[in-house]
């Protein structure tokens, strides 16, 4: 199995980037699966997509492909490949419906700073939920979104509580986590990730490659 992970920025670079990148590559090649890595547009194109099953989307910010790149992706996912997208990810490709969809919500803005803030787990049994506690206390830059992904009929499967943390906007129901099937390809969405230290820790590091695996089909 081979994933991609892209991690191009055409706006805020998320300094853990590389860090994550390192970790990832490390972990999934432990559970054999290939990761290669790369912010070349380029790689964009049907002959170059065709050996992955799924394409991280680790923290990209931005307008990251072109018309060639946008047209060759979607056709990857139509056929069956996964999108999955860690944090800045609903930060990237503003302007393109197809990937607006996919990713089932776009960033409207945090409080400012990192805060421990409490994690409600929605769906237990859900395979990337996987050993993580029902109330997991966590510390990151929490987005508020512009509009509720649950509109486009997303599984949500966490919450973030904001009665736990100073400035959120979403209110009482303020989804973190979430994941469909669309297209004919799976998409798999977690809003954390900024710090470096999440890609140290255990619950999180789990919960994202669970997330890979259930997206890509292992």
């Amino acid at each position: 199995m081979n994933v991609l992970i892209f991690t191009k920025t055409t706006g805020y670079r998320h300094s853990s980037i590389e860090f994550a990148v390192a970790r990832l590559v490390e972990e999934l090649g432990d559970l054999g699966i290939n990761a290669d890595h790369t912010e070349d547009e380029q790689t964009f194109r049907p002959d170059s997509l065709s050996k992955y099953e799924g394409v991280v989307w680790l923290n990209t910010t931005g307008e990251v492909l072109d018309d060639e790149g946008r047209a060759a992706y979607e056709a990857f996912v139509r056929a069956g490949g996964a999108w999955i997208g860690v944090h800045g990810a609903t930060i990237t490709e503003p302007n393109w419906p197809f990937y607006q969809e996919l990713s089932g919500a776009y960033f409207a803005g945090h409080p400012e700073g990192e805060h421990e803030a409490t994690v409600q787990i929605e769906i237990l049994s859900h395979p990337t939920m996987a050993g993580i506690p029902f109330l997991w206390k966590f510390k990151d830059e929490w987005y508020d979104f512009v509009e509720n992904p649950r509109s486009k009929k997303v599984t949500v499967l966490a919450t973030v509580d904001e009665k736990s943390y100073p400035g959120g906007g979403m209110g009482e129901d303020h989804p973190i986590i979430w994941c469909h099937e669309k297209f004919s390809g799976k998409a798999w969405y977690t809003g954390l990730g900024h710090l470096a230290e999440a890609y140290e820790d255990e619950f999180f590091m789990n919960h994202l490659i669970l997330g890979i695996r259930w997206a890509i089909n292992v």
